[in-house]
């Protein structure tokens, strides 16, 4: 008996030193559930649960309670949500931990080391390297790359300051930057964002603003040095950033009929930069692709004959991988090439070189710009109509022009929605939040505050915190979707029916009853005509009165339940007669 008890624990030995130490990679379970064919972590595994190793096996350090919760906080403030900071380094924390070392370059393994300890308890973000040869390693890792120049920093709203006073300044070094900055009462935020980007070889510059898009976002930099003007600089990756510059960019092989044509007729031409973002594409496995224009002229003041659209490319982690060429578009001189006019539904149909120009500025690759066609472009479509849930055809049918002909933005949301509707596990709710809450901030400064798409967002981003049970976070945005819907003029709707439903049942699950019987009250009444007459009192077809039949029952048992807990029996009644009399005319007109 004994025998077998030592040859028992030989083999959990055996088989812990066999498990590969990975971190959890939430994105790309995300993009398994869509049918991509990525090997799994098999410590996603949550079956199979391992006893963590030992201080002595990790050579973390040990630290007491009060200094565990500091180093939560600093985490959450960097943005990697390692939940309620207790002290208790659990399975969350040592994700963030994890991240947070891929980010400054160190190896992920989820246990600090005791000088990432004490960058994290200093406020710090970038640990001291530990001997002189991680420091050559440390240089390395930030040098710039042929491909583009990669720099590293975490930038967040709150380091969001770039005052006028400021250009005043003349400074000469990055401590008169710094400075200037103290004297002005720049917050420690924005302070520590020129820091960190100046000590990785970055010209230091105020971080004017900032969108929002998911692992890796768009920062707008704003140099006050004489001479310097803004600049776009991707952040929040790790390495964290990429800035639009064109060193680099030049070397993309130029071997592409449009260029040669170009050159044929302008001679020699320059790639300027001052790059627009052209559009930002959520990949297959979760990668992020930010598709910039650059415009090529002879000369700063010349007409622009041409533009070039070049991708920036990350993975699913925010670690930057590259750039990539999608094409070469001739365009006429005179026009101003900030003003890119969306082709209409019927023009992409008939004319393949706008649809090449319209799929290369979404992020797609259709080869070349040149009017052919042929099996880029036919994968290219493949590809959209994959992300946004469409017959994959790999043609040009109406359902995917009017796609392509919608603003960018609805296109963003259009691709949410397939994310949305597969979200259902807790890292791919998570992952889903991440990115949804950017589209929402886009969509409201693209559409504003009265399109149905604004509503539609903000009603998804609440159901998913909803499905974390977060219920006092989804509450502004069931509220906020209503309001928006509201003020589009559709609150006559079934749709509007819905996000009061919605609305309601965060409230319930709040505890706050009275409201949520106010909500689905109102959600019934709109429920109720259409479930039997249709929209606007005409008649509708049966797939819409059966939706509505539906969506009139749900509503209706929250009511009675809801009526039940607060004993109004009367109430209770009433509703069930509503209900009996809906169902007997449905009846009687099937």
């Amino acid at each position: 008996m004994q025998y077998r008890f030592w040859i028992a624990v030989a083999g959990v030995l055996l088989c812990l030193a066999a498990a590969p130490v990975q971190a959890k990679n939430p994105v790309g379970n995300f993009f398994n559930k869509v049918g991509d064919a990525i090997k799994k972590n098999p410590l996603t595994n949550r079956q199979k649960r391992q006893k963590p190793p030992s201080r002595a096996q990790t050579g973390e350090p040990a630290l007491e309670r009060e200094a565990r919760r500091q180093i939560q906080n600093r985490l959450n403030e960097l943005g990697y949500d390692v939940g309620a900071p207790d002290g208790i380094f659990g399975n969350g924390t040592r994700r963030g931990i994890s991240l947070y070392q891929a980010a400054t370059g160190a190896e992920a393994t989820g246990y600090l080391t005791q000088s990432q300890a004490n960058a994290l308890l200093s406020g710090s973000f970038v640990p001291a390297a530990e001997t002189p040869a991680d420091q050559d390693v440390a240089k390395e890792k930030a040098a710039p790359v042929a491909t583009g120049r990669v720099v590293m920093t975490i930038a967040g709203p709150d380091a969001v300051w770039s005052p006028a006073a400021m250009h005043g300044c003349r400074p000469q070094e990055l401590q008169d930057v710094l400075n200037c900055m103290a004297r002005f009462g720049a917050p420690r935020e924005a302070v520590e964002f020129v820091r960190q980007s100046a000590e990785i070889g970055m010209e230091p510059g105020l971080l004017a603003g900032l969108q929002d898009f998911g692992t890796v976002d768009l920062a707008r930099l704003d140099y006050i040095q004489p001479g310097r003007e803004q600049a776009l600089v991707l952040v929040n990756g790790g390495p964290a950033a990429v800035a639009t510059e064109n060193d680099g960019v030049q070397a993309l092989p130029l071997d592409d009929p449009v260029f040669r044509r170009l050159v044929s007729r302008y001679g020699e031409l320059k790639l300027f930069n001052d790059p627009r973002l052209e559009s930002h594409r959520l990949m297959t496995r979760g990668e992020q692709r930010f598709t910039f224009a650059y415009r090529l002229a002879k000369c700063d003041t010349c007409a622009t004959p041409g533009e070039m659209l070049v991708a920036f490319d990350f993975d699913a982690a925010g670690h930057y991988s590259g750039l990539t060429l999608l094409g070469i578009t001739g365009r006429d001189p005179d026009q101003d090439w900030l003003a890119v006019n969306r082709p209409q539904a019927a023009v992409l149909q008939s004319d393949m070189a706008k649809l090449q120009r319209r799929l290369a500025g979404l992020g797609f690759e259709p080869g070349a710009l040149d009017g052919e066609g042929g099996k880029q472009t036919e994968t290219a479509l493949l590809a959209v109509q994959a992300d946004h849930g469409l017959k994959q055809s790999g043609e040009a049918d109406e359902r995917t022009v009017r796609l392509l002909a919608a603003p960018d933005i609805i296109v963003e949301v259009s691709r949410f929605e397939q994310i949305y509707t597969i979200a259902t596990e807790p890292e791919l709710v998570a992952f889903a939040l991440r990115y949804g809450r950017g589209v929402l901030s886009r969509a409201q400064n693209a559409l504003g505050e009265s399109n149905v798409a604004v509503a539609r967002m903000n009603s998804r981003v609440g159901r998913l915190y909803d499905r974390q049970r977060n219920y006092a976070r989804a509450l502004p945005f069931a509220r906020k979707a209503v309001e928006v819907n509201i003020a589009a003029g559709l609150d006559k709707s079934q749709g509007h029916g819905l996000l009061l439903f919605n609305l309601g049942e965060t409230l319930r699950q709040l505890g706050r009853k009275d409201e949520a019987v106010e909500k689905f009250e109102a959600a019934f009444d709109l429920f109720e005509p259409l479930a039997t007459a249709g929209r606007d009192g005409q008649e509708s077809d049966l797939t819409e009165r059966n939706l509505a039949a539906d969506a009139l029952n749900r509503t209706g048992q929250k009511l009675i339940a809801l009526y039940s807990q607060q004993e109004r029996s009367w109430s209770v009644k009433r509703v069930k007669k509503r209900l009996e009399t809906v169902e007997a005319q449905l009846a009687a007109a099937d």
